[in-house]
Formats: C-alpha cells, sequence, structure tokens
C-alpha cells in the first residue's frame, strides 16, 4: 500500500471537542490511532494506556497491565477486512466511533 500515512489531515475538520475532558481524551487516543494507520505497531505499543477499559459486545474488559499487539496484527486485520485506514465517525458534534475506510475497488 503506497499511501501509508495517518491521514489526519484529511479528517481536521471531522472533530469537533469540547475544551476540557473530550480534548484530553483525544490526545490519549491520538497517538495509537496515528500508529494504527501507519502500521507501526510499536508505536501503537507506546501509545497504549493502561488500565485500558473495553465496551463491546455487550462487555466490560479491563486490562490492568499492558498487553503488546501481535506484530502480524495489522497485516491479518488487512488480509480479513481490505482495510486501509481508519478515521474517527463525527455523531452530531460528539466523535462516536471509528469508520473504517477501504480503498476504491476493493470489493
Amino acid at each position: 500500500m503506497s499511501d501509508i500515512r495517518t491521514h489526519a489531515e484529511e479528517h481536521l475538520d471531522d472533530i469537533v471537542a469540547a475544551p476540557g475532558p473530550e480534548t484530553e481524551a483525544l490526545a490519549m487516543v491520538n497517538p495509537y490511532h496515528d500508529g494504527w494507520n501507519l502500521r507501526d505497531i510499536e508505536a501503537m505499543n507506546a501509545a497504549f494506556q493502561s488500565p485500558y477499559v473495553r465496551i463491546a459486545s455487550g462487555r466490560i474488559d479491563v486490562m490492568e497491565e499492558p498487553k503488546p499487539n501481535d506484530p502480524k496484527l495489522i497485516e491479518r486485520f488487512i488480509a480479513q477486512t481490505g482495510w486501509h485506514y481508519s478515521s474517527p465517525k463525527p455523531q452530531g458534534r460528539r466523535v462516536s466511533g471509528i469508520v473504517v475506510v477501504t480503498p476504491p475497488n476493493s470489493g
């Protein structure tokens, strides 16, 4: 994939965060997200904060200690999904999730 970069500049207008906790939360998430888009596992691992609480699929999981990502994680994810990059998904004025972007003609 020749277009590996953060893509952050394309989505500057997508994110409107209130000063204070919202802005502070994004400052913690963005380095991880940039590492993901750059396909840089070491940057992702360095940006990961613990304890980490994951709320998904009707479950709440807490990781007290960081668990390094598998170096093949992104490679497998691309093979399974056709993923190109991710960006914040705005909903009204709040960031409510992540949208997965696949390149044109990827199926």
